[in-house]
């Protein structure tokens, strides 16, 4: 009787953290996990025993939403916070908050924080909530902006005065991924062997280093080491700031998708909060000895948008080798097999970009598809594969797993999606011509297309005119198509004029140019 009296109460009669424990209770239907105790054992894992241990434990990224789930054991629910399996392979958690679902610290004393490798570990507490703080492992002379600053006054510009090293560095998205174009060339430089020391820059120490390589942690010693002695430098975003070539060194700026929605210079819509990055760009492109572009439609584009007069090779994009090599259906086949998909079923890839408006605002980007609807209509011969952009944090209708549904945000590389896809259905995002290329169909998903073009990026390419596949307004429409089954890819004259050089060797036109001394 009090919890039927409790339910009936208006919430506003529930305090917030209450209402918010009920609302996570109705919607997963079990006791909160209460902990008393949390431990570091000699592995490395958090420990944490109580009362009401679950079977599992969810682990909600606070910023991205990206979700992790630990078992629960006899002893409690150990954390592995540098082993989490991830489509095979075991990596750290990500840096950022992590909270811990459906659980309540009812402990006296919190745990020491813990350096793990790359990474420190802290356990923090808000009232009984409990959460898990990650972050980079820097040494004391790397932490803060002003020891930031000694570094780059000293450290860096001592090194650039030292003699340039048989070195190339990669940094992808920033640091955050070893992927896209620089990781193509970096295979084909391994692949040839030409004596280089090959080193990838990473955020936060998330990704395991690549074959051949070793990574070096952004705003370490050794980063700044390798940025003032490498020969060559390649990125597809923008170097840091501070960075200052060299003479002697080669920098070699990919960039990361053929330009749907607008870019740089050219996006004229939410100016204000585009004054930093623009700042960036006017510090960064002058330094391009090279810049790639995948086709003569993209080369004035990316001119104009980066202000870039430099040498520009229309080579093809380095990433889309693996859709046109001819192993490229061993390779699918393998990477089905790490994603657990059943050989006779139809695989759907849905991967939205992301929108420039709510990531400025801090708001979460809800799933546009209604995968409920797509469960009813494709679950007995489909598989939905989901992807958010990485820019984008995670808002309602994103779907937990299950048979039909897969959350493959966190895989490391997005063309080995595209090579396990059957049909890619995306909304501005320039994999819609990466995937057009392998002559599979597209699916144009925009229910907000007048939005996004006008008031949120703007858009290059008229989808209304010329779309590598249907172009559809409504989630119904999206899986009414899916279910009767697109068939067709893009037309002829499409793939002319966006995939011209899309013949699985553009790798190795960019390293006979721009290693061609070595």
């Amino acid at each position: 009787m009090p919890v039927l009296r409790l339910l009936r109460w208006s919430s506003a009669h529930v305090p917030a953290p209450a209402r918010r424990a009920l609302a996570r209770l109705k919607e997963h239907g079990r006791a909160e996990f209460r902990i008393d105790q949390a431990a570091w054992t000699a592995e490395g894992d958090l420990l944490l025993t109580g009362s009401r241990v679950p079977q599992s434990l969810v682990l909600r990224h606070r910023r991205t939403g990206r979700e992790v789930t630990v078992p629960g054991t006899a002893e409690g629910v150990r954390v592995p916070c540098t082993r989490i399996l991830s489509f095979g392979e075991e990596i750290p958690l990500a840096s950022g908050e992590w909270e811990l679902r459906d659980a309540r610290w009812t402990g006296r004393r919190l745990p020491q924080k813990r350096v793990d490798g790359l990474h420190v570990f802290t356990p923090v507490q808000r009232g009984t909530r409990f959460f898990l703080s990650v972050a980079a492992h820097h040494a004391p002379d790397e932490r803060g902006p002003r020891a930031q600053e000694r570094l780059q006054s000293g450290h860096y510009a001592g090194r650039r005065a030292l003699p340039l090293l048989d070195l190339v560095v990669f940094d992808s998205m920033s640091g955050r991924a070893a992927s896209c174009n620089p990781r193509a060339i970096h295979d084909e430089l391994l692949r040839r062997d030409l004596g280089l020391d090959l080193v990838w820059i990473s955020a936060d120490g998330q990704f395991a280093a690549p074959p051949g390589a070793e990574v070096v942690l952004a705003g370490s010693r050794a980063h700044y080491e390798v940025m003032a002695r490498a020969r060559y430098l390649v990125g597809n975003v923008r170097l840091p700031r501070w960075f200052r070539k060299r003479e002697g060194q080669t920098y070699l700026q990919t960039w990361h998708g053929t330009p749907v929605k607008h870019l740089g210079f050219d996006i004229a819509v939410l100016p204000d909060r585009r004054e930093a990055a623009f700042a960036h760009i006017r510090g960064d492109t002058p330094q391009w000895d090279y810049l790639i572009s995948p086709s003569p439609y993209a080369t004035p584009i990316l001119r104009r948008a980066y202000g870039f007069e430099g040498e520009v090779l229309e080579v093809g994009y380095p990433r889309n080798d693996t859709l046109h090599r001819p192993d490229r259906e061993a390779r699918a086949a393998a990477v089905r097999a790490r994603l657990r998909l059943p050989e006779d079923k139809k695989v759907v890839l849905y991967a939205p970009t992301w929108r420039d408006d709510l990531r400025f605002s801090g708001t979460a980007q809800d799933l546009a598809l209604d995968v409920a609807d797509a469960r009813r209509a494709l679950d007995g011969d489909h598989v939905l594969l989901v992807r958010a952009h990485r820019n984008a944090r995670k808002g309602g209708g994103w779907p937990r797993p299950d048979g039909f549904v897969r959350d493959v945000t966190a895989y490391p590389d997005m063309a080995d999606l595209l090579l396990a896809a059957d049909v890619l259905v995306t909304d501005y995002s320039s994999t819609m011509i990466d995937f057009a290329g392998t002559g599979r169909p597209v699916v144009v998903f925009a229910p907000d297309l007048d939005h996004y073009r006008d008031e949120v990026r703007g858009l290059y390419l008229d989808l209304e005119e010329k779309s590598p596949g249907p172009l559809l307004r409504t989630s119904g429409d999206v899986v009414a198509a899916l279910r009767a089954g697109v068939e067709h890819g893009a037309a002829e004259d499409f793939l002319a004029e966006f995939c011209p050089f899309d013949d699985g060797d553009a790798s190795g036109r960019v390293i006979e140019h721009v290693f061609k001394g070595m």
